[in-house]
């Protein structure tokens, strides 16, 4: 680079540091004027790569299983948190392998409900699907969006909404049933076949129980 390009780069450079602006300069200006410049100039420099390097380091940290464990090591005994996270897991791994049906993970098993039980009201959607009506709500507007749910009014009481699969939706569903018979399979795979029983005798008690603790409580308010 001829001398007069770098002197204005140099100087550019010099104007944002006076201005309080040097997390803005790459680090390669830092090294390419630091001949040029004075001490305060030089110590900005040496802060920059530090943080570049502290970046460099937290990400290397991140991508280590051990690492990630190591953040939220007080919650390794909590029930409710470990669950969480194997759902999160689980439904991040079922969006991967389902991605070109571009539809979240949950709505699956909403498909499969409204299949099986057609004409049936979004209250009882909610219900057997654990669902609260406000997240409910919006995942049936999505579908039926994107044509995959129809919405009939209740001839008999105009205030009711009753919910079927369209034909699209029933295709739909199809191409996501053999992916979650795949997901289905991993997930019997790090579980064991031998404790699939009784690990779906356990949620299922999860959820009933907690389901019958939750009513108890609305109902007392």
């Amino acid at each position: 680079m001829p001398n007069k390009k770098l002197d204005a780069l140099c100087s550019d450079l010099h104007h944002a540091v006076r201005l309080g602006r040097s997390g803005l300069i790459p680090l390669a200006g830092f090294a390419l004027c630091g001949e040029k410049s004075d001490n305060n100039f030089l110590e900005l420099a040496n802060m920059k790569s530090s943080k570049v390097e502290k970046r460099k380091d937290g990400r290397a940290r991140l991508k280590s299983p051990h690492a990630r464990r190591g953040l939220t090591s007080s919650l390794d005994d909590v029930l409710a948190y470990q669950l969480r996270r194997a759902q999160e897991a689980s439904f991040a791994a079922f969006a991967g392998r389902a991605g070109e049906s571009t539809i979240w993970p949950g709505w699956y098993a909403l498909l499969t409900i409204i299949r099986d039980n057609p004409g049936m009201t979004q209250t009882e959607l909610s219900k057997s699907s654990g669902r609260d009506k406000s997240t409910l709500t919006t995942s049936l507007r999505e579908l039926d969006r994107k044509g995959l749910i129809v919405r009939d009014r209740d001839p008999n009481d105009q205030r009711r909404v009753r919910l079927s699969l369209s034909p699209e939706g029933e295709t739909h569903l199809e191409a996501l049933r053999a992916h979650a018979v795949a997901h289905d399979a991993q997930f019997e795979a790090i579980v064991g076949a031998e404790n699939r029983a009784a690990l779906l005798i356990i949620l299922k008690d999860i959820a009933e129980q907690f389901t019958r603790f939750a009513e108890t409580l609305a109902s007392r308010s």
